[in-house]
């Protein structure tokens, strides 16, 4: 009896430990100035196109995991997708699922028309493991893992430590182990044999107060035009564990992930204003019997990529009493693979392959004060990458008999010999009293750019990148050393209650995002006709600036128990943006920092809660996002796009939800509206607008502790034919954009088992 009680006790003790740890980590959003908190029928339906975060001034919106897999479907490998539902994100991708990677792309999310090219605004528990990589970082963790998404959109607050905040910063929460022992069992079935299968299991709390949780889950799907699978296996097992003490806690984060698909193939320009013929282009399920001819680098067996990634985060928190807390988080990343893709050098069929081998590692360092209605924050960012996200080395193949292939040449060999560095100290001060708020900070980037090595490729025999880079010589001439840049990046915020349903924020600030180094993969590989325009790969590295954007955001709130009406305007400038740019000097097109211009608009959501259990929501946007003056590109050309659009930039975008949840059954349709959009700068190619309806049905049974979920998805409900993700960026741009149309009309079915 008396071990009984003492075990009893102690369980007790470290539920204690485990609660207490858990509002230690959630302080900072301890506080909700005006966000209304609503009872009654209201607390049965969560928002449904994101929250405000409470007690922040800037223009973020939270997506909780019920809304996470809402919106984003049953691919469960890409939360990101539930984004394309907020005030002024337009989200496209190949597939209707979520699960195609594009290589050299910008991941298909787009923020008041900005782009954070290979994810360089994404965050994953504070820390940017995949943010600049160039392969498939953004299925780095199951949507199951994932607890939260907030998009932080306009100027970004200092402690937000990505590379690039221009577009944004998403910060995905994860979903730590749980206090009480469970399993999660999911099983996914549709359209194109699609199949995924997931487990996740939380130990609850161990002797000694730790816990722990295990996942594990793999997807397949077939190519939905052509042939081919994509993904061909996404393998995918994480690792979480956690030890709260008396005055902090620990937690450690362990992924490694597999992922294997063939490649869609992408339409040009002509091909996608004629959508009735090419629509369903795909690759070519068999080789070509004439390895020689044009169609030779269609086939889908030279159009494949193959990743491995394994990422690791340790989060230790300490409470330091009357001097407040930190918490110190350690990371790290490697992403090895390659992508090939068919190509054509005149008539002449050939297939390029590229190795990625990239690491990361770096480490976070916060501390955070709060004495009455004062409250600081302040810290520093350390990261190191090896190598930048574009391709550093390529080999080039021809075709042969039977889908074979034959080692020509190597197009491209390089390698870093210095990683790009950041540095960052950030600092933050904000002050509440009654229903006013102010915050003030910043924070110093510096970044040091990579420096690379470049290879002669003559005589090269192998087509391995070690015993190659072993054999070739250094060319020092078409080689660069990486300087540093730096920034300061000023943030002021306000919050000011005005009664109980009305409230006014305010946030304005600087963001950056480093130069866009698909330069040296363009450079390299037209090295003749830029030396001949008089142009030099040293002397191009050391015209990169960072990308710069002025932004200041202003937003009227009013809202009750039963849903809210915002309105949101926000103006901005922005300079050496990076753009694709024709330079009729070199008669080439390759990635400049020359853009300079202005964007500005404005979006009204609106959610109104019916009844007890039926809710409507969406919101309307206005971008307007234009250069201010003509490009002086950098062999002194001038090219006339003052005041157009920027490429990929729709002006008018709109999302509309209604929903019906109970205990028991729900149902959803939503809508997406995607207006116009040139795919570049001087507005020859533009793309048609679209209107996308989805829907989904569900059913719940609970009994004891166990929950059965069944749903059912149906995306592109009317078979919309349209351009959807336009890829302009890296060596798979030819003239200027790929263009991707919007998947087939897609069914999906999903079976849920959960026992807590």
């Amino acid at each position: 009896m008396k071990k009984t009680s003492r075990r009893l006790r102690a369980q007790a003790g470290f539920a204690a430990l485990w609660a207490v740890s858990s509002a230690l980590s959630d302080s900072v959003l301890a506080e909700d100035l005006g966000t209304v908190q609503s009872s009654g029928m209201a607390a049965a339906l969560a928002p449904a196109l994101g929250e405000n975060l409470p007690g922040h001034s800037a223009s973020a919106f939270r997506l909780q995991q019920r809304q996470i897999e809402a919106l984003a479907g049953p691919g469960g490998a890409n939360a990101d997708a539930a984004l394309g539902f907020l005030p002024g994100v337009s989200y496209n991708a190949p597939d209707a699922l979520n699960l195609a990677n594009v290589q050299s792309a910008n991941k298909g999310l787009r923020v008041r028309g900005e782009t954070a090219q290979h994810g360089a605004g994404d965050l994953l528990a504070g820390v940017p493991f995949i943010a600049g990589f160039s392969g498939p970082g953004q299925w780095l963790v199951d949507q199951e893992d994932v607890r939260s998404v907030t998009l932080y959109a306009g100027a970004v607050p200092p402690f937000l430590t990505a590379p690039g905040t221009i577009a944004g910063v998403v910060d995905s929460e994860l979903l730590w182990p749980q206090a009480q022992s469970s399993w999660l069992l999911r099983q996914s079935i549709g359209s194109n044999w699609f199949s995924r299968s997931f487990l996740r299991w939380d130990s609850g709390l161990l002797p000694g107060g730790s816990s722990l949780f295990v996942s594990d889950s793999f997807t397949r799907a077939d190519i939905w035009r052509g042939s081919g699978f994509a993904p061909a296996g996404r393998s995918n097992v994480a690792l979480a564990w956690q030890q709260p003490y008396a005055s902090g806690r620990l937690r450690l984060f362990y992924t490694h992930n597999d992922y294997r698909s063939d490649n869609y193939r992408p339409l040009t320009f002509a091909q996608s204003q004629d959508l009735a013929r090419f629509g369903d282009l795909g690759y070519n399920a068999t080789p070509a019997s004439d390895p020689r001819s044009p169609e030779a680098a269609w086939y889908q067996g030279y159009n494949r990529q193959d990743f491995r990634n394994d990422a690791l985060l340790l989060l230790w928190q300490q409470s330091l009493g009357r001097l407040g807390a930190v918490q110190l988080e350690p990371y790290g990343m490697k992403e090895t693979g390659w992508y090939q893709r068919g190509l054509l050098q005149g008539t002449q069929p050939l297939v390029q392959r590229t190795d990625i081998d990239s690491w990361r590692w770096g480490l976070r360092l916060q501390w955070e004060k709060r004495l009455g209605p004062w409250r600081w924050q302040a810290g520093y960012w350390h990261d190191e990458k090896i190598a930048p996200h574009p391709a550093t080395n390529s080999a080039l193949y021809l075709p042969t008999v039977g889908g074979g292939l034959q080692f020509l040449r190597w197009s491209l060999l390089s390698g870093p010999t210095r990683a790009e560095r950041y540095d960052s100290l950030f600092a933050e001060q904000s002050w509440q009293s009654g229903a006013l708020a102010l915050t003030l900070g910043g924070r110093y980037l510096w970044d040091r750019l990579p420096s690379l090595q470049a290879y002669a490729t003559a005589g090269i025999s192998t087509d391995s990148l070690n015993q190659a880079l072993a054999q070739a010589q250094p060319v020092t001439a078409l080689s660069v050393t990486g300087r540093t840049l730096g920034a300061f990046l000023p943030y002021l915020g306000f919050r000011w209650l005005l009664n109980e349903h009305w409230l006014l924020r305010a946030s304005a600030g600087s963001n950056v995002a480093s130069p866009g180094y698909d330069l040296w993969p363009a450079y390299q590989a037209n090295v003749a006709a830029l030396q001949k325009a008089g142009l030099a790969i040293q002397s191009l590295w050391d015209a990169q600036r960072l990308q710069r954007a002025d932004q200041g955001d202003l937003a009227l709130r009013w809202a009750n128990d039963s849903g809210f009406v915002e309105l949101l305007g926000y103006y901005g400038t922005f300079r050496n943006k990076s753009v694709a740019v024709f330079d009729p000097l070199s008669q080439l097109v390759y990635p400049q920092n020359v853009g300079d211009g202005r964007s500005f608009g404005a979006s009204i959501s609106a959610e109104w809660r019916m009844a007890p259990h039926w809710q409507i929501a969406g919101n309307g946007n206005y971008t307007r996002s234009a250069f201010s003056r003509d490009f002086q590109s950098l062999g002194g050309q001038t090219l006339v796009v003052s005041g157009l659009q920027t490429p990929d930039t729709p002006l008018w975008t709109g999302n509309l939800l209604l929903r019906h949840e109970d205990d028991a059954w729900r149902a959803s349709v939503a809508g997406r509206y995607l207006g116009q959009r040139w795919a570049d700068s001087l507005h020859t190619e533009p793309v048609s607008a679209y209107f996308l309806a989805d829907l989904n049905a569900g059913h719940r049974w609970r009994w004891n502790r166990q929950e059965l979920d069944l749903d059912i998805w149906l995306y592109n409900l009317f078979d919309r034919r349209a351009i959807g993700f336009i890829n302009t960026g890296g060596l798979t741009v030819d003239s200027g954009a790929n263009f991707y149309p919007l998947s087939a009309r897609t069914l999906a079915l999903t079976f849920n088992w959960h026992y807590h």
